[in-house]
């Protein structure tokens, strides 16, 4: 297969992937596999789109693929962490996290889903710590960090500091904070996803990082 013809089937497999078309997106990473199968970006982009389909021991080899064939994968030890993060392996993930921000401290899903561990632990002051020193400190926008914040402070008892919280947060993304608060009154279960990071034809790109 020629350069042209690669790189044509790979905007085809980039775009199915982030139109939400991800059988279509891996049968296409297949077909780029074949030919070269030691592309550590392709073994991410294939792991990224089962993990999108919930097939979470698939996409678990194709991240250690591609770590194995580039130990310098952030975006794939990121990744990886959010797989076993899903299984509950609080442990394991942290490590894995903390690899992929030994490469790169400014990797905000992983500084993020990293902050979040400690709250499904109920260490809420460790969270609270993570995501101040971490997320915060680099985007202060950041409305999931905002939201997770708030949560934290509530469950500290430091409402004042919540309030705060909430009222930038509402600043921020007003849409984002009614769902998520309409959720908690209704006692409905917010759905965590942990960001997947897809390569987008060479090039790093969180995808969703999305938390409740």
């Amino acid at each position: 297969m020629n350069q042209k013809k690669f790189d044509r089937i790979l905007d085809r497999a980039d775009r199915a992937y982030a139109s939400g078309n991800f059988w279509t997106a891996i049968k296409l990473y297949w077909v780029l596999l074949r030919e070269r199968p030691a592309d550590p970006g392709l073994w991410n982009d294939i792991g990224a789109a089962f993990h999108r389909l919930g097939r979470m021991d698939d996409a678990q080899k194709a991240f250690e693929k591609s770590i194995e064939l580039d130990p310098g994968s952030y975006h794939s030890y990121a990744n990886l962490a959010n797989v076993v993060l899903h299984k509950g392996e609080y442990e394991r993930a942290l490590q894995l996290y903390d690899e992929a921000l030994s490469i790169d401290p400014q990797l905000l899903p992983a500084l993020y889903n990293r902050a979040c561990i400690f709250g499904l632990r109920g260490d809420y002051n460790r969270m609270l710590e993570e995501l101040d020193r971490g997320v915060l400190a680099l985007r202060e926008d950041h409305y999931m960090a905002l939201m997770s914040r708030w949560e934290a402070l509530i469950k500290l008892g430091r409402d004042d500091e919540a309030s705060e919280t909430l009222e930038k947060a509402l600043r921020v993304n007003p849409e984002y904070v009614t769902i998520y608060i309409s959720c908690r009154l209704s006692g409905t279960e917010l759905r965590w996803k942990s960001g997947m990071i897809h390569r987008q034809g060479g090039k790093q790109a969180n995808t969703s990082t999305t938390s409740g």
